[in-house]
């Protein structure tokens, strides 16, 4: 089955660029293509987070506009640090969308009742309630920004105890 799946890129863009490359991808004995956008989020370092939110949520709204409503495929090297906070992001929003007094413990609870320890270590959790904020669903620019420069202080903290296992 393998051997009889073809690959063509339509359009590729760098690794480091943000934006999809999109391949066509078809399995000639069967008849069918699928077209697949591939985004590649390269400045997010494995067992932590990035120091900014804002590449993290403008890839997470390209995929969301770029899918169509279509299934979306998120991976990483394991599957529980980067890609469980990607997903958790946009699980979060969509729950708070939905209720407003929705608990990021319950967040978590269920992101683990389906990938156990998704959102590997404490940086993750903070991120990703970062990554909320970013993505407007909490919108008081005074307490954003107090939030902002306590994530700044708290990856910091987070990097140098990291780099010293």
């Amino acid at each position: 089955m393998l051997q009889e799946i073809m690959r063509n890129a339509v359009h590729t863009s760098p690794m480091s660029c943000p934006f999809p490359s999109r391949m066509e991808i078809s399995i000639p004995s069967r008849g069918t293509t699928t077209y697949v956008h591939h985004f590649a989020h390269t400045t997010w370092p494995d067992h932590t987070a990035p120091s900014s939110s804002l590449a993290t949520v403008a890839l997470l709204k390209l995929a969301r506009i770029t899918s169509s409503g279509n299934p979306i495929v998120v991976h990483c090297s394991a599957g529980i640090g980067r890609t469980a906070t990607f997903v958790g992001i946009d699980y979060a929003v969509q729950r708070i969308n939905q209720d407003a007094n929705t608990s990021m413990v319950d967040v978590l609870k269920s992101l683990r009742d389906q990938r156990l320890h998704a959102i590997q270590s404490p940086i993750q959790y903070v991120f990703l309630h970062l990554c909320i904020v970013e993505d407007g669903v909490i919108n008081n620019e005074g307490r954003v920004r107090k939030f902002f420069d306590m994530y700044t202080h708290m990856l910091t903290k987070y990097l140098s105890t990291y780099k010293k296992r």
